[in-house]
């Protein structure tokens, strides 16, 4: 089945749920949950296929990626290739293979749009986790103000049954929450217009600075925001997410966290540390001995895991504690990506010849499963 009858499917069985009367069973309002992110979803890849179809087109057409224009001429679909160090390649991919490739034919001048997350999965298989937004997934294209539902309640109650009998309800507890897109941005300092000139890898040492920089606020929060506006909602300062106490040691600690997760049937997709904690769980040797314990040990280096589990690396997080996520509790919300703007419009520039950058995105956080996030104590009290 193609992903336009999928698409149809369950569109057929949104409509037979919202014509429905009377009040709904647990049963259907889970898979009403998963209607309302499965359709957008299902929207968004289908959109997103056809987009890379007529860009490939256009390239075979002759369409040329490095023209300043999109593919294809003015008022086609396209996206603006980034040259530049591996930063730069990697969000020009992102522009190209992400769900909002070809939302804007042309932004304006002097401005460029990068994604903030274009994996279609977490974690791809094969590449180390870059940072903390490769562990969370985002919802692209989102309206300033949005709407969720988050679960509350998770009760299985399910058992063999005699016939005739009643049988046992379950509890799946959904609770609807309202969130809006906060701006996260920062400027360059002063830059004379000439400097730009006479270097011209300049302009994109500061875009990309700028957009890590960006990227690292945006990080913070995420994990530790106080939901108070302009803040976004962190996950340490929601209400539900689980607690590991510290166990024997950080890695020791670390799975039982994942055992946590599993106990309720869902999957870890990434653990996130501070760096000096992340260096304290590379580093542990064995007791007595001396020796690192890293040739027997669950702590991967190379691919960045810990118990077979993704690490992300995030300053954002104070040492101490680490943050244990599963697939599907928590997102991003964001309007498009990390937009960065040039003008000379400000105070005194133009007088001075002088230019300066901005970087902005508009994003926040959706936390629809907190018992599905485990905060992992990595020292003792």
């Amino acid at each position: 089945m193609g992903l336009l009858e999928v698409l149809k499917a369950k569109q057929q069985r949104a409509a037979e749920l919202a014509a429905q009367s009377g009040e709904y069973s647990a049963d259907e309002l889970a898979e009403a949950q998963e209607l309302a992110v499965g359709i957008p979803e299902l929207k968004s890849r289908i959109e997103a296929d056809e987009k890379v179809r007529q860009a490939l087109a256009d390239m075979k057409a002759g369409g040329d990626p490095d023209d300043p224009e999109p593919w294809g001429g003015a008022g086609k679909r396209g996206y603006l290739r980034l040259k530049g160090d591996a930063l730069a390649s990697r969000l020009a991919h992102g522009m190209l293979s992400g769900p909002e490739f070809g939302r804007k034919a042309l932004a304006p001048a002097g401005e460029s749009v990068a994604p903030v997350q274009v994996e279609t999965t977490p974690v791809p298989e094969g590449r180390p986790v870059a940072g903390l937004l490769d562990l969370v997934p985002a919802v692209l294209n989102s309206s300033a103000r949005f709407e969720y539902l988050r679960q509350t309640t998770r009760e299985y109650l399910a058992a063999p049954v005699t016939v005739g009998a009643v049988k046992p309800t379950s509890r799946v507890g959904l609770s609807r929450e309202a969130g809006d897109l906060q701006v996260i941005a920062h400027l360059s300092e002063p830059i004379d217009n000439y400097l730009l000139t006479d270097f011209p890898s300049l302009e994109m040492f500061v875009r990309d600075e700028l957009v890590h920089g960006l990227a690292q606020a945006l990080e913070k929060q995420i994990l530790s925001g106080d939901g108070m506006a302009p803040n976004l909602r962190g996950i340490l300062g929601t209400e539900g997410i689980r607690e590991q106490a510290f166990a024997v040691d950080a890695i020791t600690s670390a799975r039982k966290a994942i055992t946590q997760l599993e106990a309720q049937g869902l999957e870890p997709s990434g653990f996130c540390f501070s760096p000096a904690d992340w260096e304290a769980i590379e580093l542990a040797r064995t007791s007595g001995s001396g020796a690192l314990e890293l040739v027997d040990s669950p702590v991967d280096r190379a691919a960045r895991r810990l118990h077979g589990v993704p690490v992300a690396v995030s300053a954002g997080l104070e040492d101490g504690r680490g943050v244990l996520v599963s697939s599907g509790s928590v997102a991003l919300r964001v309007d498009a990506g990390i937009a960065v703007r040039w003008s000379e419009n400000v105070g005194n520039s133009f007088e001075k010849n002088e230019i300066r950058a901005r970087a902005e995105l508009r994003a926040a956080t959706q936390i629809q499963r907190p018992s599905g996030v485990v905060v992992v104590e990595t020292a003792a009290a």
